[in-house]
């Protein structure tokens, strides 16, 4: 089975305003971007892996209009899986 790894770079450092939130929320790193997708219905998921203490991040992210939903899964230690359903900005 092949593979391969690549990195995206936004030119303003976010892949969407969730992504924003989650950069610049203190204490939060984010590891990876395990997944990301968007579907036919006008709604998105993104899968990250992040560091940090889940409960400051959530407070964050109730605050975000374009959240649907979001699920704070796996927490071990300071290392947590974060899935969010969201609504795509889209380009102009």
């Amino acid at each position: 089975m092949r593979h391969f790894d690549f990195t995206i770079t936004p030119k303003d450092g976010s892949l969407h305003p969730v992504d924003r939130t989650i950069a610049e929320t203190p204490t939060i790193s984010r590891e990876t971007l395990v997944y990301v997708n968007i579907f036919d219905n006008s709604t998105g998921v993104m899968l990250y892996y992040l560091q940090g203490d889940p409960e400051i991040l959530e407070s964050r992210l109730d605050d975000q209009p374009d959240v649907i939903s979001y699920s704070v899964i796996d927490v071990k230690d300071e290392s947590f899986h974060l899935y969010i359903r969201y609504f795509p900005k889209i380009a102009s």
